[in-house]
């Protein structure tokens, strides 16, 4: 066996993970495409693939990481991986706030780990307002469950409703 030049290593070792890369934006690509074209079972499909072998969880993940990437103005030079990480939060934050932190992270060639902590940090305050609406919601539910509360049932109800709408206003602001 001959031994391998260190400039030789990092050389092979790009180029791997260039197409690494590379394989994996065309598997998002078409799996985005399937989810698009209504095929059942679209995620299913592709994570069941012998040289894949994902759950349809993680398939799914790489459809939004193509939708992410496709809502950009220019693509970002970080790897798949962060593009698979800032779309678990475009629930959360304001596109623009993930594109800033894409653009940080290609700046200052941030680990995927990096931005990851990065985004829950600024997630943070709107994870935990939302969390409180959808406890205060639980718990209305719960109230109607309970008999000893019918005779309040309609005012309760009309809150329940009142409730899901601000769910639904502060689900549209995070998007905004």
């Amino acid at each position: 066996m001959t031994a391998i030049s260190e400039r030789m290593y990092v050389r092979t070792a790009k180029a791997i993970s260039e197409q690494i890369d590379i394989d994996r934006w065309q598997l998002a690509e078409l799996a985005r495409e399937g989810r698009e074209a209504g095929i059942p079972a679209w995620d299913e499909i592709i994570g069941k693939l012998p040289r894949v072998r994902r759950a349809a969880r993680t398939v799914r993940d790489w459809a939004r990481a193509a939708d992410v990437r496709q809502l950009c103005n220019r693509p970002y030079d970080v790897d798949f991986s962060t593009y698979v990480r800032a779309s678990r939060y475009i629930d959360l934050l304001p596109l623009s706030e993930i594109l800033g932190v894409l653009e940080t992270a290609e700046r200052n060639n941030n680990s995927v780990d990096e931005v990851s902590a990065l985004l829950s940090e600024m997630s943070r305050p709107m994870r935990e307002a939302r969390e409180t609406l959808l406890n205060i919601g639980a718990s209305l539910r719960d109230a109607l469950d309970k008999p000893l509360l019918e005779p309040v049932y309609p005012p309760l109800s009309d809150a329940l409703k009142a409730l899901d709408e601000a769910v639904a206003m502060f689900a549209e602001k995070a998007d905004a």
